[in-house]
């Protein structure tokens, strides 16, 4: 299917549900992940940008990428774009998250010829628990990915702490898989600050984004993981929304609609063209 969008000169191609991975201990109806692409037309051979949606690693879905500032804005500016489903903490704890991301951009890049991709052009990116995911793609030994947009994303576990977290349920139960007094090795292994030093000369650039009065993710997490990154001399840009909440607006209980948001995709779009 091709759509036109006015955000910017290319037409592009929806590819829905293209299966990148199969978990055969699972029901045939639970088996399958997907991903949807987007791809330029007339843009010769395009980077390409891999988003993950946000849920608190318990909900939401690849679906979220429609919204216009995501993957259609860049689709429409010439980078294809991607959007990954990936399991869930209701059925499945860390790490199996980053393993499904991981499957994804390795698919992605396998079959890079069959979509005019380039694969040395490859971007991560994500909101709150798929920017969690973006990062933690970035902080592996010899990352795949050439920048990294990540907002109101976790970056360190060692040192947060939820009071509800032991209770069955709760978001860090199940992302851990039970209380946390039996997880620190786990909270380590998922908090993208403590593999920076395994990165610290190959870390792609990174434009990271925090409301400072965010409720649910402390904007601390991302100060932190920024003096981290310019410590080790590595290119971050901090994008503070102040009085902004989770959502990045100042009502921390109104919709995640176009504003900010619609602004903070053209940030990202910008990003993306002068890295890729």
């Amino acid at each position: 299917m091709l759509v036109s969008a006015s955000a910017g000169p290319h037409q592009f191609e929806v590819v829905p549900a293209l299966r990148y991975r199969r978990h055969l201990d699972r029901p045939p109806w639970e088996s399958d992940l997907h991903l949807d692409l987007l791809v330029p037309r007339g843009a010769g051979r395009t980077p390409l940008a891999v988003y993950f949606h946000g849920g608190g690693w318990q909900s939401g879905g690849r679906e979220l990428a429609m919204y216009p500032w995501i993957s259609p804005l860049l689709a429409a500016n010439g980078i294809a774009a991607a959007s990954v489903s990936y399991r869930l903490t209701t059925t499945d704890p860390f790490p199996a998250q980053l393993d499904d991301a991981q499957a994804a951009v390795r698919w992605l890049r396998t079959h890079a010829g069959s979509y005019n991709i380039d694969p040395d052009r490859m971007a991560v990116w994500g909101d709150s628990a798929g920017g969690h995911l973006a990062l933690l793609l970035a902080t592996r030994p010899n990352p795949a990915v050439q920048a990294v947009v990540a907002r109101c994303a976790p970056t360190d576990f060692r040192t947060w702490h939820l009071t509800d977290e032991n209770d069955p349920g709760s978001v860090f139960h199940d992302l851990f898989g039970g209380p946390n007094t039996t997880n620190s090795q786990l909270r380590a292994a998922a908090s993208p600050a403590h593999h920076l030093h395994l990165v610290d000369s190959t870390l792609p650039p990174i434009l990271l984004c925090h409301g400072d009065r965010d409720e649910t993710v402390p904007y601390r997490q991302s100060v932190d993981f920024a003096d981290q990154v310019r410590s080790l001399g590595g290119d971050i840009t901090l994008r503070t929304v102040h009085g902004g909440h989770h959502n990045l607006t100042d009502d921390a209980h109104a919709p995640w609609t176009d504003q900010p948001w619609e602004q903070l995709g053209h940030e990202a779009l910008h990003f993306f063209q002068r890295h890729l």
